[in-house]
This record gives C-alpha cells, sequence and structure tokens, in this order.
C-alpha cells in the first residue's frame, strides 16, 4: 500500500512504470494460480506499472487490469515488438505461445 507515495511522492491515484529485474518472492506472491503450481516470477529485465486507485472498487480495478493487458498488446504491435502478433490474452494474462508473457494482480489494500 502506498507505494507510489512512499517511493515516488504521488498522492492519490497514481500509475508508476520502470524498467527493470523482477524477482517476486513466495512470501510476496498473491496470485493463487501461481502459488498452486509452484510456478515462479521472475525476469532479467521486465517493463514494472504500479496503478493505485483509492476511489475504486475491486472489480472496477480488475476491468481496469484487463483494459491495461489488451493495451499492452496493442502498444506492442504498434511498436512494431518482435513477435507482438504472437500475443494472446486471456483474461488479464499475456501468452506468446504456452508461456505466460506477463505478471498482473489487482488486489485491495488495508488503504
Amino acid at each position: 500500500p502506498l507505494t507510489n507515495y512512499l517511493e515516488c511522492g504521488l498522492l492519490g491515484n497514481s500509475i508508476v512504470a520502470w524498467r527493470g529485474p523482477c524477482a517476486v518472492t513466495w512470501e510476496h506472491m498473491i496470485d493463487g494460480e501461481d502459488l498452486r503450481a509452484q510456478s515462479p516470477i521472475a525476469a532479467d529485465m521486465m517493463v514494472h506499472f504500479v496503478i493505485e486507485l483509492f476511489d475504486f472498487s475491486l472489480k472496477a480495478a480488475v476491468v481496469l487490469q484487463r483494459l491495461m493487458a489488451e493495451m499492452s498488446v496493442r502498444a506492442l504491435c504498434e511498436l512494431g515488438a518482435s513477435r507482438a502478433t504472437e500475443l494472446k490474452r486471456r483474461g488479464d494474462d499475456l501468452y506468446l505461445g504456452e508461456r505466460k508473457f506477463n505478471i498482473s494482480i489487482a488486489t485491495k489494500s488495508n488503504n
């Protein structure tokens, strides 16, 4: 909670993006499917987005999450990213063939 405020000074609804490595430890894993499958989440380099919304219901956040996934596919295609046209969206998850291409979670926090 409050990551965008504490890290970047952005108070209220906000979105922060950056490039960097990723390694989600089991104790910080929220996605039940990944936990059940014991599927590690890690990448040497990826684009991160943290969106904090304080006046959204969880259902609205899930809709936004799916819209963000669709917009990501379209943006990658428009940028001419290699193999972007092969990306397929299933809910909020993107797949390149059978391999998961993104990490996406919408959750409520104590704020």
